[in-house]
């Protein structure tokens, strides 16, 4: 559910009233508000049914592909592509968790490498959807489609995920807490830098 695209904004970047550079803006914060909502949902997706988490995602998905097409002001438009990110980003980590719940240690490794591999795919194919679409007809007609499509997904969703059965005793305050202690642990902080 990648929505970085640079087609619909560099193309209505005069009608935003903004200068062609300022729509690169929409990368950086897209992929800052991503990073972020990992961080947000991953404690959440141990304490939370994972059908919940993926369908409040998605609805707010949808929400905000919706209401992106009739906004005239670029800093909105920015709010609004960032808060589309914010819950798109819970999908994937709903699913990460719900994988470490579900499958067997032996094969945990490789599912969760299938998760990234079939996420980096998704991304691609639905950029390229969506630029198409934009090329053909307008940006606002192809989120439009993009929202319908995510709609129809989300009927699936009771069907396809079942609730995983919770082991942590932990609350979701303790939860936080533990994530933020290994984003800061040493090794971490090492790797990265």
């Amino acid at each position: 559910m990648s929505l970085y695209q640079p087609t619909h904004l560099s193309r209505n970047s005069p009608k935003l009233q903004y200068k062609h550079s300022r729509t690169r803006l929409v990368f950086s914060l897209s992929c800052f508000c991503y990073a972020i909502s990992f961080f947000i949902y991953g404690p959440l997706s141990d304490q939370i049914s994972t059908p919940l988490l993926v369908i409040f995602g998605c609805i707010g998905t949808i929400f905000n592909l919706s209401i992106s097409g009739f906004v005239q002001s670029f800093k909105l438009h920015l709010f609004i592509i960032s808060l589309t990110v914010f819950f798109a980003a819970s999908v994937p980590a709903a699913l990460f968790a719900y994988t470490a719940k579900t499958i067997p240690n032996k094969q945990l490794p490789k599912k969760i490498g299938l998760i990234i591999s079939a996420s980096i795919v998704g991304m691609i194919f639905s950029r390229s959807f969506i630029a198409i679409l934009t090329d053909n007809s307008s940006w606002q007609f192809a989120f439009m489609i993009y929202a319908t499509l995510i709609f129809y997904t989300c009927l699936f969703i009771p069907y396809s995920i079942k609730n995983a059965a919770n082991n942590h005793k932990l609350s979701i305050i303790q939860a936080y807490l533990n994530a933020t202690q290994l984003l800061l642990h040493k090794t971490i902080i090492v790797f990265y830098w």
